[in-house]
């Protein structure tokens, strides 16, 4: 049979479809998508016609690599990654199933295109290539950042990445969207009717020489992951709960990374959810609790998940409802409470299992807290501690160090503790860490102490000149320290005192805790390991606030 580009612009036409097939011609697999964008009854129509002839449920473009190998490195998915990769949302290789399930039209459409393919064959578990983030981010661990093989990062910065993805549904519907091709060119159609703006995909970047690291993933997983309406594929008869992706993760794993929250009900999905709970919101009726519906984790233990299956990074399912994040939405983690608390006090054990490389899910829950964080938001701070009271009552041990020796206390240091507007939500986890003996003193492995992290740190959460400078905050903290056993004289790993770290942390901070400090004695004219002293380092490096302070107390 030969390929034809003619089905491209007959997907409304059901019937010359038919006349098309009849004749001997076979349609390219963009006719699928073709149809799928359309969002007319009658393309549906023609996808039965096209998927009856003969043409696969799974078949992707030409220019789809169908090995799933250009870019992917053989260590992409080895257990050694503590801050996994995300995967940049770019829709080039998906095939017909995965964007059947994504597209933005009513449910009941998304249910009927499904249906279509998977009654002619889609695999669930076929697997497709998708680039990888490659910027630097935050790691979520206490004063620390990860970096990866940033190769690319001059193509990435040659395009606004933003742009790019938020044009890609307009790039696709002129690509397959016969309403477009049923002109003698796209181009042209464009041009004549847009004012002369240029086609999307002209003025777009080759994606290939933009990504160029790249990972694998299975249609169910990332659909999972994503937040996509998934039931119709779940009550597949035989499926496999515990099928693994190349990352190691069952059903029930990439469930609980799901972007909508797994609270919510395996009937959602993430554009309901994404509509009424930003904000952290709980008056979702979509969360389990509100509804008769299971909730996406519960559904999936009650047909016989595996609770105790781990990936290739030894997480089990605590880490991901912790880890899990929104791609399209960074001002609150997905909803995942009620789920955390029916998985650990289902299965207590969970709860102080560690990964590969050593950290437990209460670390995961305080990263969590340190990656959305937000000073401006009287609630959110309550609303992220509640994770760690709720693995703390399941019997977390609060002693765990993580793999950089980090102690719960660095985590608090390093989050927004000294935030003068939060004084009391920030402060419940550290007397509840006080209370159960957690040692203050712990260094980690980079030589630091809790209060000398907090005095280093570059947290811009805890600025607020105005409330700084009456000096009643610094005063606070430092006592809070000293109440619970710190030392402030301990000198960190190059020598440094704490008014040595203060220099490298937020001015407004460090004015008011360095006045505090020199009040109860502290010399300034101690030298560290390179033989300054405090005084000489505000100098060398300009810091006015601290310049002033020691001008104050006499040290010039």
């Amino acid at each position: 049979m030969v390929t034809s580009p003619e089905f491209l612009v007959a997907v409304g036409e059901p019937d010359k479809v038919r006349r098309l097939l009849e004749d001997g011609l076979s349609p390219a697999p963009e006719a699928l998508y073709a149809c799928i964008v359309d969002e007319d009854e009658k393309s549906d129509m023609s996808l039965q016609l096209m998927l009856e002839s003969g043409l696969s449920a799974d078949a992707r473009p030409d220019y789809a690599d169908g090995t799933n190998s250009l870019g992917v490195k053989h260590d992409w998915a080895m257990g050694d990654w503590s801050t996994l990769r995300r995967f940049v949302p770019f829709r080039r290789e998906w095939n017909g199933l995965y964007r059947a399930s994504t597209i933005s039209g009513v449910k009941s459409r998304v249910q009927k295109l499904q249906t279509i393919f998977l009654a002619h064959g889609a695999d669930p578990y076929a697997l497709f290539r998708q680039p990888l983030q490659q910027t630097q981010q935050h790691s979520g661990f206490p004063d620390f950042y990860t970096s990866y093989d940033l190769d690319d990062v001059d193509a990435l910065e040659q395009m606004d990445l933003e742009v790019y993805f938020d044009q890609q549904d307009d790039f696709e519907t002129i690509r397959y969207n016969p309403h477009y091709l049923n002109r003698d060119r796209a181009i042209k159609a464009n041009n004549n009717e847009s004012d002369g703006e240029e086609l999307y995909f002209e003025i777009l970047p080759d994606p290939t020489s933009v990504f160029k690291h790249y990972g694998v993933r299975s249609v169910i997983h990332a659909l999972l992951e994503e937040g996509a309406y998934v039931k119709p594929i779940l009550e597949l008869p035989g499926i496999d709960l515990e099928h693994r992706d190349p990352q190691g993760r069952t059903l029930l794993l990439s469930a609980s990374r799901s972007a909508m929250g797994t609270d919510a009900s395996v009937d959602a999905r993430i554009a309901e959810v994404r509509a009424i709970s930003r904000g952290y919101a709980r008056q979702n009726p979509l969360l389990a609790g509100t509804q008769t519906t299971s909730s996406l984790a519960q559904y999936l233990i009650d047909k016989g998940a595996d609770p105790f299956a781990v990936d290739n990074y030894g997480k089990n399912c605590l880490f991901g409802l912790l880890e899990a994040y929104d791609n399209e939405y960074s001002g609150a983690p997905p909803i995942a409470d009620q789920s955390l608390r029916y998985l650990s006090k289902l299965h207590p054990e969970l709860v102080n299992q560690p990964d590969n490389a050593g950290n437990y899910p209460l670390h995961a829950a305080l990263r969590r807290r340190l990656l959305y964080y937000h000073g401006n938001s009287s609630q959110q701070p309550k609303q992220l501690e509640t994770s760690v009271f709720d693995l703390l009552e399941a019997g977390a041990d609060p002693h765990t160090l993580d793999e950089l020796g980090n102690s719960v206390f660095h985590y608090l240091a390093d989050n927004g503790l000294a935030d003068p507007t939060r004084e009391r939500e920030q402060r419940r986890l550290f007397e509840e860490f006080a209370k159960q003996g957690v040692d203050l003193n712990l260094r980690n492995k980079s030589g630091y102490t809790a209060l000398q992290l907090l005095m280093k740190s570059q947290d811009d959460r805890d600025c607020g000149a105005a409330v700084w400078t009456n000096g009643k905050t610094p005063v606070e903290i430092i006592r809070l320290f000293e109440n619970a056993g710190a030392r402030l004289d301990d000198i960190g790993p190059d020598g440094q005192t704490l008014l040595h770290l203060l220099s490298l942390g937020t001015e407004d901070k460090a004015w008011g805790m360095a006045r505090y400090l020199l009040g109860m004695g502290h010399d300034p004219l101690i030298k560290d390991g390179n033989g300054e002293t405090a005084v000489d380092v505000v100098r060398r490096i300009q810091v006015k606030s601290l310049i002033e302070v020691f001008t104050t107390f006499g040290y010039k």
